[in-house]
Parts: structure tokens; C-alpha cells; sequence
């Protein structure tokens, strides 16, 4: 069975790898929550040729992109130094998950098109308190073949929120889920 590093490497590699694409409508939706936010720290976590990360790069985050492909991130790194952008990019195992040397958490974690339940519970070992967590995917009632089925949600279960989590914004359908959450702040010890 192929890996996941060689299946995207491979979809980076082919025609995919030609157009970057728009960031996603939903991802860009929960954004707008964040407008009197100031920019910070951003992760775009599975990111792929970069298309979030270099929006939030040109909004003034200092922004990072992780993925699992090489191919991805050579492709991040191009399109980063065409607009003039500085993004750091790290090649990750994403399954299981293998954060290079972390520093400080971020102040915003963006997750688009990517599943990893087991991730949600970790959330938290990224984002600093008060910072905050986009997390947009797929659900069950997709129309496309991909992802396939394991990689969707179920309706319904991205809008009952992340763990240690506030949601500030939530929405479903066409297939299609997206929540920016607001991480806790930790309780003062008595």
C-alpha cells in the first residue's frame, strides 16, 4: 500500500501540483471572525502547495506551513517567494503525528482537509491559550468520491466542538463543516 508521503508527493508532483487554488470559502468564512484579532504565530497544519498559508502570511500572520510531502512544500516554498513571503516549512509525519521542535505554541492552528480525530484531543499542545483553531473538513454527506469515507465526519460532530475549546463559529453543509474555536485559558491553581 502506498504512503501518504508518496500518494501526495505524487498528486504535488502531477497536474494538481500546475494551480495552487483559492483558499477555501469556508476556511476564509471563520477567518473573518478573527478580523480584531492581531496577527500572530499561525500554523497551517497539512498544508500541502500552501494556499491558506499564504493568505495568512499576507494578512501579517507569521505564518509556518507543515505537510507531509516534500513536493508540497517545494511547491509552498515557490509560491512564498514569488509574492515575496516568508513562510517556514516543515516535511512532518502527520499519521502519527511527529511535531519537529515545537517552541512556542501558536496563536492560530489552521487544519483544512485533513482528518486525524486523535489530533482534536491534542489540539491544545499547539495553540496557546487564547489562541485559536480552525478546523474545516468533509462530512458523510459529500457528494465527491474524495476523501474517502474514513476521512469525513460524521454531520454533526465538528460542531459539537474541540476539547478544551470555546466555538466561536460553526457551520455545516453541502458535505462541507468548518469551527474556529478559542482555546481555554488554563485555571489559576488555589
Amino acid at each position: 500500500m502506498q504512503g501518504d508521503r508518496e500518494r501526495w508527493d505524487g498528486e504535488w508532483s502531477g497536474p494538481r501540483g500546475d494551480r495552487l487554488g483559492e483558499p477555501d470559502e469556508l476556511v476564509v468564512r471563520a477567518l473573518v471572525e478573527l478580523d480584531e484579532v492581531p496577527p500572530g504565530r499561525a500554523l497551517d497544519f497539512a498544508c500541502g502547495a500552501g494556499r491558506h498559508a499564504l493568505m495568512l502570511a499576507a494578512a501579517g500572520w507569521e505564518c509556518t506551513g507543515w505537510d507531509v510531502s516534500p513536493a508540497g512544500i517545494e511547491l509552498l516554498r515557490g509560491h512564498a517567494a514569488e509574492r515575496g513571503l516568508a513562510i517556514p516549512t516543515h516535511v512532518v509525519d502527520l499519521m502519527p503525528f511527529e511535531p519537529p521542535g515545537l517552541g512556542e505554541p501558536f496563536d492560530l492552528v489552521l487544519i483544512a482537509d485533513y482528518l486525524d480525530r486523535e489530533l482534536f484531543a491534542d489540539l491544545g499542545l499547539l495553540v496557546s491559550p487564547g489562541g485559536h483553531a480552525v478546523v474545516k473538513g468533509y462530512t458523510r454527506s459529500w457528494p465527491g468520491p474524495r476523501p474517502p469515507l474514513r476521512y469525513r465526519l460524521e454531520a454533526g460532530e465538528l460542531s459539537r466542538g474541540l476539547p478544551g475549546f470555546e466555538t466561536l463559529f460553526s457551520d455545516e453543509g453541502g458535505g462541507e463543516t468548518v469551527l474556529l474555536g478559542k482555546r481555554s485559558a488554563p485555571q489559576p491553581v488555589k
